[in-house]
């Protein structure tokens, strides 16, 4: 994003242009910049990093409480345009160095944002309104649960379900990997897993599919699992299931896998990726 020719950046700014967006130099209240560690955080709370995940934290609808910006000509039209909105959100400006000193976080993407956590949906309400449900269990690695969910958001699944053994869907770096793709989705949290979350999808008439990452006896290939354009579908994804790899019962109503030339099979996140293709596909 470039600056309008003489726009000061936010390094440059005066006392006064600082007090005007409600900006504390760097050096000031040192306690403030600790509250965002992740373990400072109250229980209703999460960050948000940079300016895009930002973005879609409001646009789902969460409330801003504070925030840090890093002193860079960067991020001062993004600063601007949230003090425009938020004009009354407390905020610090610090050195890239400094807050990754203060917070221990590294690769900061320019702005962190701690917001209210957003209300959510009861699992009852999302099984009742999704018609492409992704549903995860035991995703305990944050990037890879935000990979899924920003591929189910890109390729039109109107919802998520987050089973038992979850990583917190609001955590930083899911987040980031998911670049806030998560406020774009209804989404809820559970504490079933296995039969019983088959069950549940099953009782709400849900047709279950749950990913193998290679063939097995009870498996099928993605190329002839036949589902039908009007079936309510639940893709299922568990880390630490034996069924993506073994003979062991899967409980859904199909396991699918995709075929390879070679036995080694494609890394879970880009099979996952193929089948959610495959199920959205309305050709």
């Amino acid at each position: 994003m470039e600056l309008a020719p003489n726009q000061p950046t936010i390094s440059q700014l005066t006392p006064s242009q600082l007090a005007q967006l409600d900006l504390t130099p760097e050096g000031a209240e040192e306690h403030f910049l600790e509250s965002f560690a992740a373990e400072a955080l109250a229980p209703d709370e999460f960050i948000a990093e940079g300016p895009a995940v930002v973005e879609r934290a409001i646009h789902g609808g969460c409330k801003p409480r504070r925030l840090i910006v890093r002193n860079d000509e960067l991020f001062f039209d993004d600063l601007q345009a949230f003090r425009t909105r938020f004009p009354h959100v407390p905020g610090r400006v610090a050195t890239r160095e400094r807050m990754a000193q203060l917070i221990g976080m590294n690769g900061l993407r320019g702005m962190l944002v701690v917001f209210e956590r957003p209300t959510v949906a009861s699992t009852d309400q999302l099984l009742a309104t999704a018609t492409r449900l992704l549903v995860l269990e035991h995703t305990s690695l944050p990037g890879m649960q935000g990979s899924f969910v920003r591929t189910a958001a890109a390729l039109g699944f109107d919802g998520v379900l987050f089973g038992a053994g979850c990583v917190d869907p609001c955590a930083r770096r899911e987040l980031r990997a998911s670049m806030g793709n998560l406020f774009f989705m209804p989404w809820s949290q559970s504490d079933l897993e296995g039969r019983a979350l088959m069950d549940a999808l099953a009782q709400s008439g849900f047709t279950s599919v749950r990913l193998a990452t290679k063939a097995r006896s009870n498996a099928i290939p993605l190329g002839e699992l036949g589902i039908g354009k009007s079936q309510r579908v639940a893709l299922v994804i568990d880390m630490e299931d034996p069924s993506l790899a073994s003979t062991a019962p899967t409980w859904a109503d199909y396991a699918t896998y995709i075929p390879t030339a070679t036995e080694r099979c494609l890394p879970l996140e880009k099979a996952a990726a193929i089948v959610m293709w495959k199920l959205f596909d309305r050709g």
